[in-house]
């Protein structure tokens, strides 16, 4: 009876293990999709033009409108707040995705003017820095270059300057 007990036992543990293992590959997997995706929108934001990325966000501003409204009313039952939760979710990678969108073209040196609505219904038109530095968002700093001289007979030019105007030599 107790090697009977026993088989059982190991089929039992076996079995669990090896189901252990597949979640865990399969955990493994998503990551590295998740990884493989977030690389591509990366390159992607790179190779997208300014106004390729300016229309994404738009889509991205309907599409969390469209959660907003779907998530506003109450919670009916547990599986309504599953599903809310899931909406929430998405709306946090929808905004995460167009802050990183807005982040590439102020990153670029473009600086476009924004109309917002706010909740109120308050229409603002603001440049894009603005909006980032409400946000949270900081700048990079611009890396200024320092004007190189050089000798060139008795004049000493300046590559990077400012012209003086209207002088004759």
């Amino acid at each position: 009876m107790n090697l009977v007990a026993a088989y059982f036992i190991g089929m039992l543990v076996g079995a669990v293990m090896t189901l252990a293992y597949l979640a865990y590959l399969g955990f493994q997997e998503k990551m590295r999709e998740k990884e493989e995706e977030a690389a591509l929108d990366k390159v992607q934001s790179k190779k997208m033009g300014l106004d390729d990325r300016m229309t994404r966000v738009r889509e991205i501003a309907k599409e969390m409108i469209e959660l907003s409204s779907a998530s506003g009313g109450p919670q009916k039952n547990a599986l309504d707040g599953k599903y809310k939760n899931s909406l929430m979710k998405r709306m946090r990678e929808l905004d995460e995705e167009k802050n990183a969108l807005l982040t590439s073209i102020l990153d670029d040196g473009h600086d476009p003017k924004l109309t917002t609505i706010d909740e109120t219904g308050t229409v603002t038109e603001m440049y894009l820095s603005q909006y980032m530095a409400e946000q949270g968002y900081k700048a990079k700093p611009k890396k200024k270059e320092e004007p190189k001289a050089k000798q060139v007979g008795k004049f000493t030019v300046i590559s990077g300057g400012k012209p003086d105007g209207n002088t004759t030599h």
